[in-house]
């Protein structure tokens, strides 16, 4: 099971089937945290980092649990 750094190394159609989603969306959705979190007032900004991180974590869960019902699928065959 790859991670979401190794993912995001790769294609497209390589980055879609364990995500459910398009990389270039992952891309645009970082970004829009970005500009939101350049946007806040300095007093209750947060860190970036901390929320891209939440990100990939849930994007590496998915990624988790998809492996896990593919391998599940594959026992029951």
């Amino acid at each position: 099971m790859p991670d979401i750094d190794n993912l995001l190394n790769q294609s497209e159609a390589s980055f879609k089937p364990y995500t459910e989603i398009h990389k270039t969306t992952f891309y645009e959705v970082q970004e829009a945290m970005q500009q939101h979190e350049a946007q806040k007032p300095k007093s209750g900004r947060l860190y970036l980092s901390p929320k891209i991180t939440q990100l990939k974590r849930r994007i590496s869960y998915k990624i988790a649990i998809r492996s896990f019902n593919m391998s599940k699928r594959m026992t029951e065959s």
